[in-house]
């Protein structure tokens, strides 16, 4: 499990890193990008990279980030803080949701990463994706908050086991299912 939380973190702290020299601070691209997909689509249990997600205590954080987190997340006093080659990310469970908040090298917030299942997520998202897919069932949901934009990365199943990765963001539902090569 370790080595999936290293890295599924690496990946994301890497797409931010990449995405926010193009886009400004704190926003995510949410494109169809291959590595983007298969970042959504598969976690893998071996961290192919070789970089390190290292635990730390909340002394050996920046201390811009553990302000950040202290004054947004009050009630929280069992999070775990990782370091990442571009940043930090503290990791709690709250409800049932698990909850990841990245942070860049100088404590600047980056967004949020809340992972879930279906009877958690807002009902009017689940019905759009529903209206469209009501035969397939939903099995994660990654929701994604920025400064201005919350994107949900919905992982579905088929009758037949084939999974699905929607996006969806402000009215649009989009099929990001990687395909496979030829």
């Amino acid at each position: 499990m370790k080595q999936i939380f290293s890295a599924f973190a690496f990946l994301m702290m890497m797409i931010s890193a990449k995405n926010s020299d193009a886009q400004g601070d704190s926003q995510i691209a949410f494109n169809n990008s291959i590595s983007t997909i298969d970042l959504l689509a598969n976690q893998t249990d071996k961290n192919a990279s070789g970089t390190k997600v290292i635990c730390l205590t909340a002394t050996q954080v920046n201390i811009d980030a553990v302000r950040h987190f202290m004054r947004f997340h009050k009630k929280i006093s069992d999070e775990r803080w990782f370091r990442t080659k571009d940043g930090y990310i503290a990791n709690f469970l709250s409800k049932g949701i698990d909850t990841r908040i990245v942070y860049d090298d100088q404590g600047r917030w980056l967004y949020d990463l809340l992972v879930y299942t279906e009877d958690k997520l807002p009902v009017d998202i689940r019905h759009r994706v529903k209206s469209q897919y009501y035969d397939d069932d939903i099995t994660e949901v990654r929701q994604y908050e920025t400064r201005d934009k919350t994107v949900y990365i919905v992982l579905m199943k088929d009758e037949q086991s084939n999974t699905k990765v929607l996006q969806v963001s402000d009215d649009e539902i989009k099929d990001v299912t990687p395909h496979a090569k030829n």
